[in-house]
């Protein structure tokens, strides 16, 4: 079974057409006048764009040189079509800079200054995020550079490479805990993730490309016990049908039979969040 799932390619050169355009989009000539004019209106004094953009996953930087001011004035805004909600992505990342000025003495929400105000640290807010804490207790998948779907091997080759590194990683995190006399150590609780399992479980509830692999390789035996040794890799899910109700089976089948249907039509639709909801619903057994 391959660790990671195949892409839709219809959906991906989709994608690919609507990075394209939000490139033209804010590289345009008259999307960086309204950007200019915005930056002049806000300091109530000329601004120039000063070239090249800044260009992120996300995000476009327009620099400004505003007459009167010695350092440049950077606005930000979201890709077009890059972002789901655009709108609730900003408001979102400008309620964290407030929240972090009110409670700290950070000179600047993104940046850590030493004592002679040179920058010392700096925080990506696009990669921070409000999750469950149980993701925080485990040990972080880039020890091996490279998710467990993407690596070059197969995921068996993955973990026994992720396993070696780990130990180097738990060792440094103990001796700087040892120094900070943690009453909490975190290293034992990465230890036990990777131990138990929880690791895989919090990993595959995160990542659908490699939900698969991961649970028929990690997780299904640790919860359902030994399946029949006559399992073909390609049917495991047979071997657990059992485990579903009537009703669910039903429900699976007018799926499958649903999405054979659309694989022929090959059309992508643009849902709402009202059909997207009525869709899910018929799939769902309460």
């Amino acid at each position: 079974m391959d660790a990671r799932q195949d892409a839709d390619n219809l959906a991906w050169d989709q994608s690919d057409e609507r990075w394209e355009k939000a490139l033209k989009h804010v590289r345009a000539s008259a999307t960086c006048r309204k950007v200019e004019a915005f930056a002049g209106r806000a300091f109530g004094k000329p601004a120039t764009l000063v070239t090249p953009l800044i260009i992120g996953g996300f995000n476009a930087v327009y620099p400004f040189k505003i007459e009167g001011l010695e350092s440049q004035v950077l606005v930000r805004l979201p890709c077009p079509d890059q972002a789901m909600f655009p709108e609730e992505k900003t408001m979102a990342e400008v309620a964290t800079a407030a929240c972090i000025k009110q409670h700290t003495q950070a000179w600047d929400e993104s940046c850590f200054g030493g004592a002679d105000n040179d920058v010392v640290g700096a925080i990506d807010w696009e990669f921070a995020y409000v999750g469950p804490s149980q993701f925080t207790l485990d040990p972080p998948w880039w020890l091996s550079l490279e998710v467990p779907e993407m690596w070059d091997d197969s995921i068996e080759d993955w973990t026994s490479t992720y396993g070696q590194r780990l130990q180097t990683w738990l060792s440094a995190m103990q001796e700087v805990e040892r120094e900070a006399s943690s009453d909490l150590p975190l290293s034992a609780y990465m230890r036990e993730s990777w131990a138990t399992g929880r690791f895989w479980l919090n990993y595959a509830a995160r990542k659908s490309w490699s939900f698969d692999a991961i649970y028929w390789k990690y997780l299904d035996e640790r919860f359902f016990g030994k399946r029949a040794e006559d399992s073909s890799s390609k049917e495991l899910w047979k071997a657990r049908v059992e485990l579903l109700t009537e009703a669910e089976r039903k429900a699976m089948e007018v799926l499958v039979k649903t999405k054979v249907e659309e694989s022929k039509e090959r059309v992508l639709v643009d849902w709402n969040a009202g059909k997207a909801r009525q869709h899910l619903s018929a799939f769902l057994v309460t």
